[in-house]
């Protein structure tokens, strides 16, 4: 078991000094995902679906505002905080609705991440 592991640590560092990334292999012309990025069977064997309750994306709802003050449904500054917080917590990541944002700058955005990405 610890030729596998040290064998995997050579590969990742490897993988990590070529400085091109997954980006780098896809041009290179891989036809296949290399084995550093696969899970061994056994692992894949003894997988089990998290309940459908855990699958539920993190949302932070702005409506009604995040800092007005003592409105009958308003959103607490504290309690979006708390949600943000939570969502990056346990997932990484979060959905914000009812931010404000206009759909075109949104779009724009979108455009310009996958430009930097790509």
């Amino acid at each position: 078991m610890a030729t596998i592991t040290t064998d995997r640590s050579i590969q990742l560092n490897a993988f990590e000094e070529t400085k091109t990334g997954v980006k780098g292999l896809v041009d290179s012309g891989i036809t296949e995902v290399p084995v550093i990025f696969r899970a061994p069977m056994v692992v894949l064997d003894n997988l089990k679906p998290p309940p459908a309750s855990q699958l539920t994306i993190p949302t932070v709802d702005l409506k009604g505002g995040v800092f007005i003050k003592n409105q009958e449904g308003s959103v607490t500054r504290r309690g979006v905080v708390e949600k943000i917080g939570d969502g990056a917590k346990k997932w990484g990541f979060f959905q914000v609705v009812n931010h404000g944002i206009p759909i075109d700058k949104m779009e724009k955005m979108r455009e310009r991440i996958r430009g930097f990405h790509e």
